[in-house]
């Protein structure tokens, strides 16, 4: 660049040590210490560690299904102890994870269980016969059954929600090579097919049943439920550690930019941004305005009687 296109350059504004100066001055009134500090690096994000969850009761080899009392309490939800496990993240999820459309996200895997009933965490899928040439099936989850949709001679008419479509497709394609099934029992109203009603093995009240009069109030009735050989993978065994940014300790030391008796180094307080000041001060081609802006800032900066002020008046900055 010759000095006719310096000379151009430097009769414009300079935005960049303007920018400069403004930053300085706004370092000098919002603290005006210099202060050092002890700080950590962080922490790196560990991600949790997951694995099967335990299945306890729920194991096939060693199979035990809860006690459903004795049907007395028809607000009672089935008792399903077993069913959901709670990992060290704090997350209740099913103890087991074949059940279709059950999808999980974010650091934590988190479940999302919306397009189940009631948006609660869907437990097993069960099925009976108790159908006219069809097999009913059902969701099971703290609440109880939930009919999703019969298949067979006389399936359920569509449209479909998306949970019918969802077990249906598992019904017909699913892989059930890691299940297995199990007979549970669940209360229920009294159960009729064709006026003809159907057996169970208790009722209630216990001295009345389907032939009696009057009949029984419930029966506790006996469905088939799918059981998998391992648990749910998504099952946190350990928390991990979540990322955290450098933090400070503790504060070492703590200086009055002014004091005299203080002297950080060579032009500390930002040092690139007083040596590109002072070199534009130097410059031949800096406009007066701005080298007068610059004394300005610089004599804000290094008070009076200051060891920093003596280094620029060394560097040949006339301040007095």
């Amino acid at each position: 660049m010759n000095r006719y296109q310096k000379a151009i350059r430097y009769t414009k504004p300079l935005v960049e040590i303007d920018e400069k100066i403004r930053h300085l001055d706004e370092m000098m009134t919002t603290t005006g210490l210099y202060t050092v500090v002890d700080q950590d690096d962080g922490i790196e994000e560990q991600p949790p560690t997951y694995g099967p969850a335990p299945l306890g009761d729920m194991d096939p080899n060693d199979f035990t299904w809860p006690d459903q009392g004795d049907g007395s309490d028809a607000e009672a939800n089935p008792v399903t102890t077993g069913l959901t496990v709670t990992d060290t993240l704090g997350r209740e999820i099913s103890t087991f994870d074949y059940l279709p459309g059950v999808t999980y996200s974010g650091w934590n895997r988190q479940p999302d269980y919306s397009i189940y009933p009631n948006g609660k965490p869907p437990m097993a899928i069960l099925y009976d016969g108790r159908a006219l040439a069809s097999t009913r099936y059902f969701v099971l989850n703290e609440d109880g059954l939930n009919f999703t949709i019969q298949i067979g001679a006389y399936t359920t008419p569509g449209p479909y929600t998306d949970l019918q479509k969802e077990i249906s497709n598992w019904v017909s394609n699913g892989d059930k090579s890691n299940l297995t099934t199990k007979t549970v029992y669940i209360w229920g109203g009294l159960q009729v097919l064709l006026g003809q009603y159907y057996g169970a093995g208790q009722y209630y009240p216990a001295d009345r049943s389907t032939t009696t009069d009057p009949k029984a109030d419930r029966a506790l009735y006996a469905y088939t439920m799918y059981v998998p050989g391992t648990g749910n993978p998504n099952y946190a065994s350990d928390p991990g550690v979540r990322a955290q940014p450098p933090r400070v300790n503790r504060v070492i030391s703590r200086d009055d930019l002014g004091d005299p008796n203080y002297y950080p180094g060579p032009i500390a307080m930002g040092p690139n941004t007083l040596q590109e000041m002072i070199d534009e001060y130097r410059n031949p081609y800096t406009p007066s305005y701005m080298k007068q802006n610059i004394i300005d800032s610089l004599d804000k900066w290094a008070k009076p009687g200051s060891r920093n002020r003596r280094n620029l008046q060394g560097l040949g900055i006339p301040l007095v």
